[in-house]
């Protein structure tokens, strides 16, 4: 009975040891393994990432192969064929096994590629190069599942980044200032490359104005140098005058001052090339002045205000309205008062819309003139002229020795 009951716990221990050998067996390989690839991987150049996915994925060949060793009486170099098959798959799952089951995780073979092929992008930083790759900003997601694998990656990322803006700075500094679509496109990739790139926003925000404001000096230098009255040049400029503005409503203010002043020199040099067929009798008739200003409010200007060139518009009225005067006053001497009248209004009607623009005394001008020719119509049309006097015709001439013998009257 002693004897049998000293050796009860050495069997116990015997028949436990015999139960659970498999499992230890399994988690001996299974951590053995995971950690001999986890940093076989990382000798070989692959980085040191360590994913809770990737590693059950390798446990379960190793536990198995565990299993297998512990549970069956195997040669040793059965032993040693089980447990290389089983490295062999969890080599594979680590290599092939998403880092997470969220959307969008990459595994170790995806992520190698993508990191040699964003290095290999990164060797070029044009702004091309930008556009076509959309920043590279899959970097960062790379960099954030496999911080080790990526290395120095986010720093390459940034000078690259750093590149392309000093690129697309010089694409500023190169652009015609009428080139509006290709500036366009360059402020596209500023502002993407701002948002990805914060310490490059100044300085391409800087490159940006200076193309405008060489755009800007380019159209007021071209109003400079137009002919003033060379209708047919300013409508040929005016699409790449609107484009701008379209573009940058900014500069509009900027432009309104010079389109206004070539329109003023325009109507002056108008004014003057009358005042010299004046000399030579051939001063333009008062409804020249409304064409011209109908001209000028029909030109594709930038200010398309119903206010916009009212002191050309005053000019072109003052001068319509003189011209006005003198036809009608020369009407009114000759005597054609209805003509004076009808003339007088017609100019009223005419003018009537720019005079309420200008003030009430250049309305009190039409009304005047057009009241001074209605009284004299008026006034001569009521008085009836006198009737001519009755003549009494002639005496006939008495004619002798009529056929009757009485003296006969001539006719």
């Amino acid at each position: 009975m002693t004897r049998s009951a000293a050796n009860s716990p050495t069997n116990a221990a015997s028949t436990l040891r015999r139960r659970y050998a498999p499992l230890v067996a399994a988690v001996a390989v299974m951590t053995a393994g995971v950690l001999t690839i986890w940093q076989a991987f990382h000798w070989a150049g692959f980085g040191a990432d360590f994913h809770m996915v990737r590693a059950l994925a390798a446990s379960l060949p190793l536990a198995l192969a565990g299993l297998v060793i512990a549970s069956w009486q195997l040669h040793r170099a059965s032993r040693i064929v089980v447990v290389l098959c089983g490295l062999t798959v969890a080599a594979l799952a680590w290599w092939f096994v998403p880092s997470s089951t969220a959307a969008g995780a990459l595994s170790l073979h995806q992520a190698v590629r993508a990191e040699s092929l964003y290095r290999e992008h990164l060797r070029r930083p044009t702004v091309d190069e930008f556009d076509r790759t959309n920043g590279l900003l899959e970097i960062r997601e790379l960099h954030r599942q496999f911080p080790s694998l990526t290395g120095d990656l986010l720093t390459a990322h940034r000078q690259w980044l750093a590149g392309v803006a000093e690129e697309l700075k010089t694409h500023y500094e190169r652009t015609p200032p009428d080139d509006v679509a290709t500036l366009l496109r360059w402020d596209t990739l500023a502002l993407w490359l701002s948002g990805i790139y914060p310490d490059a926003q100044n300085e391409l925000t800087a490159a940006s104005r200076a193309w405008l404001k060489r755009a800007t000096e380019k159209i007021v230098n071209e109003w400079r140098q137009m002919p003033p009255g060379d209708w047919s040049a300013f409508e040929r400029t005016a699409l790449e005058r609107r484009s701008l503005v379209q573009a940058f409503p900014d500069i509009r203010g900027e432009l309104l001052p010079a389109e206004a002043d070539w329109i003023d020199r325009s109507i002056q040099h108008e004014l003057e090339r009358a005042a010299q067929a004046r000399r030579t009798g051939e001063a333009p008739r008062r409804y020249f002045w409304r064409e011209l200003e109908r001209e000028v409010l029909e030109l594709p200007t930038l200010d398309t205000t119903e206010h916009r060139f009212l002191t050309s518009r005053r000019r072109l009225f003052e001068q319509a309205h003189a011209t006005a005067q003198a036809e009608a006053i020369a009407l009114l001497q000759a005597g054609n008062y209805t003509k004076a009248h009808n003339l007088a209004r017609k100019h009223a009607v005419d003018w009537n819309a720019t005079a309420a623009l200008l003030g009430p005394g250049e309305l009190k001008k039409l009304d005047q003139l057009r009241s001074l020719c209605f009284f004299f119509d008026l006034m001569f049309a009521t008085i009836e002229p006198p009737a001519p006097a009755e003549i009494a015709p002639p005496p006939r001439e008495r004619q002798e020795g009529g056929p009757d013998g009485h003296d006969a009257l001539m006719p």
